[in-house]
């Protein structure tokens, strides 16, 4: 049985009175504030963190997937998630001359991340959100007559802003949670987590040298994998993790052998036991040298927790220590294993590990299986995201009996699969503006007129079914070689894929 301590009773200061109140300052927080302060309303963002942006700064993702336009060249996502590319763009902080030649390519976009965040400031400065960063959220309940009272934890001690409507744009639905909205979650699939940790003093053609001497093929990789696993190799074959590392499979990195020299000295963990159930392995994401971000330059997304809970205190600290611990073993076996990272380094990492998913609400609607093909757009779409052009419903991003409560980014119902940063961003901004018309008209967002949030949304460059083709564009299979970069930038790019 735990122990309790009896808080004694107090006054908490309230802050702020909002119309719209958004928890979370990442990737669809920023983008829902902007968008609930440019459709009129008095908005608030509460960040716990220094900075703002997500994994689009702190989180160090370094390039966008490139959801903005279909696999077929139609136009699906406008208004700011595209203005912060291609300000980016204009700002030097991509390796692209133009934003078409950013948004031609074929599956990531790449830029600095530290200017993500200067220009996600901006976006906030320019639309007057009211900011509180380092602000901890803590509790949500019910205010007097309608909306939320939310408390933070500041330098300050507790605090309270008051809002009409909420967007909740955690990553892990914390406001949602407080408030008692239904939750469902799958272990198997989303209880994985990750760091991403950028690496310097790296001899990248030396690196580049050694690869052309690997084989295409480790026959004993196999057997050895299964053995070292205690599995079969009819196991591995099965399972969801594992079945990319086999001999020509995916994730068949070449310099297998080495890994396996480092496995038998004990110089390298493949997997390591955590407390309290948890696992860290070497993630399937591996690591990318991004020359244009420096000439000696790799990101690396190693780092994978398995087996503990998003929600659990505890197991939050032992998943950030295993993940930063890792990642320096990591560079020690790429010191020491690999030519080119005899004097790498760690310049700098992820301010988090970041649960890739966790619990989701169950919301007033959700996709159906025929709504990921892009084929019929409904029509109670806010957005339309994917490779595909697929439109998310608003019910998906409303808890079910929650009123005056939006949920955006990865825990919204079914948003593990549209977690993507350009998703998040679309979504993000699509809320915060019904939030805004929600609070204008006293009603709850799902009260809200269609035709009025369609109408609000287009006003603000929202595309509710995808675009025209783009004049010109090049398909996926041909992109890469008439992009037209610089001499220096394509070569940066063209090497960063090879060694990728």
């Amino acid at each position: 049985m735990s122990l309790t301590i009896r808080e004694e009773s107090r006054h908490i200061p309230l802050e702020s009175e909002a119309d719209v109140a958004v928890v979370g300052g990442g990737t669809a927080g920023v983008m829902a504030a902007v968008g609930a302060a440019r459709e009129g309303a008095h908005t608030c963002l509460i960040e716990r963190c220094g900075s703002v942006g997500g994994m689009l700064s702190t989180g160090l993702m370094g390039h966008f997937g490139n959801k903005y336009r279909s696999g077929d060249g139609r136009e699906l996502v406008m208004g700011p998630p595209r203005d912060i590319l291609e300000c980016l763009v204009a700002s030097g902080a991509t390796p692209y001359n133009t934003l078409n030649e950013a948004l031609s390519e074929d599956l990531s976009i790449y830029y600095r991340h530290e200017h993500a965040a200067r220009e996600c400031f901006r976006m906030l400065d320019e639309a007057n959100v009211e900011l509180w960063l380092h602000a901890y959220f803590a509790r949500a309940v019910s205010a007097p007559g309608a909306g939320y009272d939310l408390f933070f934890e500041c330098k300050g001690g507790r605090r309270a802003i008051r809002a009409r409507q909420v967007v909740d744009c955690t990553g892990e639905a914390d406001v949602a949670s407080s408030l008692g909205a239904a939750m469902q979650e799958d272990k198997t699939l989303r209880y994985s987590w990750g760091l991403i940790f950028e690496m310097g003093w790296v001899d990248l053609p030396r690196y580049e040298g050694f690869l052309k001497t690997c084989p295409a093929s480790c026959p004993e990789w196999d057997a050895w994998l299964a053995d070292r696993l205690g599995m079969t190799l009819e196991e591995l074959g099965e399972d969801r993790y594992w079945r990319e590392w086999l001999d020509g499979c995916q994730r068949a990195w070449p310099f297998r052998p080495q890994i396996m020299r480092a496995v038998e000295a004990g110089a390298f963990d493949l997997v390591r036991r955590l407390p309290e159930g948890g696992m860290i392995r070497y993630g399937w994401d591996g690591f990318a040298p991004e020359p244009w971000h420096g000439v000696d330059a790799v990101t690396a997304n190693v780092c994978m927790v398995t087996g503990l809970d998003p929600s659990n205190p505890r197991h939050v600290t032992i998943a950030e220590t295993a993940a930063r611990k890792y990642a320096y073993d990591f560079l020690l076996f790429l010191r020491k294993y690999l030519p080119g990272f005899e004097k790498a380094v760690i310049r700098t990492m992820s301010g988090q590990t970041v649960p890739r998913g966790e619990r989701e609400i169950v919301g007033e609607s959700r996709l159906a299986p025929e709504d990921y093909s892009g084929k019929h757009i409904r029509e109670d779409s806010i957005c339309i995201v994917g490779s595909s052009g697929m439109g998310l419903p608003l019910g998906m991003f409303v808890p079910q009996g929650i009123p005056n409560l939006l949920v955006a980014g990865r825990c919204a119902d079914q948003g593990y699969s549209v977690r993507g940063s350009v998703c998040c961003m679309a979504a993000g901004f699509s809320c915060g503006i019904i939030a805004a018309l929600a609070a204008r008209l006293g009603v709850t967002p799902m009260q809200v007129k269609r035709d009025e949030w369609r109408s609000a949304l287009t006003r603000h460059g929202v595309l509710l079914a995808p675009g025209t083709a783009v004049p010109g564009f090049v398909p996926s299979d041909t992109r890469s070689a008439s992009r037209g970069l610089t001499p220096d930038r394509a070569d940066g790019l063209e090497r960063a894929g090879k060694l990728s």
